[in-house]
């Protein structure tokens, strides 16, 4: 799950946009050849050809692990006067562009997240509930409800599919898939509220990001007595706990800004961070070293992304129409896509099976799908 994308109700949750207004679907037929778009040629990359799918009010994307289904959460939170519409789970097929599933839901659908074995699929929708969807079946098969009731702002796999990760607030809650059962609860360790959380690849680890609040709780290395005792500056961070041994955990780059989004390297060896200031940073995860910063002054990052080979990021900028590549193991400059919309959130940035490059976008109105060429 790159659920790519992110993401904001509340408090972000990975990947949670909610947008107002009535809900609607509405699939652009595609044509039987993708639409051209001209190569830039002060460009390593280029975005040779597109596709693209209208929806209205999308609240999360992503991509099954194999890269060929597409599935998209739907439906109008609504507010405390207009009641939530119902939503859908969408899912589709990318090589040959075409709608495979289309699930109702009684209530709008916030996140989702699809199975390692393409089985089933998660939603979550800002109530305690998180529902397991089978895929072959069409129908709702589990549902995942807090302990303490507490809303749920989005859900997850672990790269095996053994165990799901839930956010609620201030922490994470991970299940036994199998028995339905919440087997470990991770709290922010400053009681901030939790924005973004990631598996590690190997599924061993699991990190978590989080804002900043005056008050904060155990702190590292420290006992619950001394560190209740006494407040600290607001401080956001991210924090990477080892799942195989209980308790153990470390932080990268220490007390820093608020946090709204990490993305751990493919090969597991880098974290990297987005702080609402718009500033990426990477990380070295075995040493905790600061490896790349990305901070352009004029255009702040809104969203980024790996790619599916570890060797490139990709950024989308505020009040910027095009997605930068930045290589993520030389100091040079990015290369700039001009596609046909403007990104507002990016999805997911792999290649296929055919060695084809594909970036897949947001916007405000479509889910796009940019292939890319170029010298690489």
């Amino acid at each position: 799950m790159r659920k790519k994308p992110l993401l904001t109700v509340l408090l972000v949750g990975g990947a949670i946009i909610l947008t107002s207004g009535l809900w609607y679907l509405r699939q652009r037929p595609v044509p039987a050849t993708a639409t051209p778009h001209s190569e830039q040629r002060d460009s390593a990359w280029r975005v040779s050809s597109s596709w693209g799918i209208e929806l209205k009010n999308i609240n999360g994307i992503t991509i099954s692990p194999n890269r060929k289904l597409m599935v998209a959460a739907t439906g109008d939170m609504g507010g405390s006067v207009r009641p939530s519409t119902n939503g859908q789970i969408l899912v589709w097929d990318l090589e040959k562009r075409t709608l495979l599933h289309r699930f109702a839901d009684n209530e709008f659908v916030a996140t989702v997240d699809i199975s390692p074995d393409l089985q089933s699929i998660v939603s979550s929708n800002v109530t305690p509930v998180v529902k397991q969807w089978s895929i072959a079946q069409k129908r709702i098969v589990r549902e995942f409800k807090d302990p303490d009731n507490h809303q749920t702002f989005g859900a997850a796999f672990s790269p095996d599919g053994k165990r799901l990760a839930t956010s609620v607030g201030d922490a994470v809650r991970l299940w036994d898939v199998q028995s339905g059962k919440v087997i470990r609860t991770i709290k922010t360790r400053n009681g901030g509220s939790l924005t973004a959380f990631r598996f590690s690849p190997d599924g061993n680890e699991l990190a978590i990001a989080f804002m900043q609040k005056g008050e904060i709780g155990l702190g590292f290395g420290e006992n619950e007595s001394t560190a209740n005792q006494k407040k600290a500056k607001d401080w956001g961070g991210v924090s990477v706990y080892e799942l195989t041994r209980e308790g153990v955990f470390y932080d990268l780059g220490g007390k820093s800004k608020d946090i709204s989004d990490i993305a751990f390297s493919p090969d597991g060896k880098r974290l990297a961070s987005l702080d609402f200031a718009g500033k990426i940073q990477v990380w070295d995860k075995a040493t905790g070293a600061l490896q790349q910063s990305l901070a352009p002054n004029k255009a702040p990052v809104t969203d980024f992304i790996y790619s599916d080979d570890g060797q490139w990021l990709a950024t989308t900028h505020e009040k910027a129409k095009s997605i930068k590549i930045w290589s993520t193991g030389a100091a040079a400059a990015p290369s700039t896509l001009e596609g046909p919309g403007a990104p507002a959130w990016l999805v997911k940035f792999f290649q296929m099976e055919n060695k084809q490059w594909v970036i897949i976008v947001r916007t405000k109105k479509q889910l796009q799908v940019w292939y890319l060429s170029g010298v690489r």
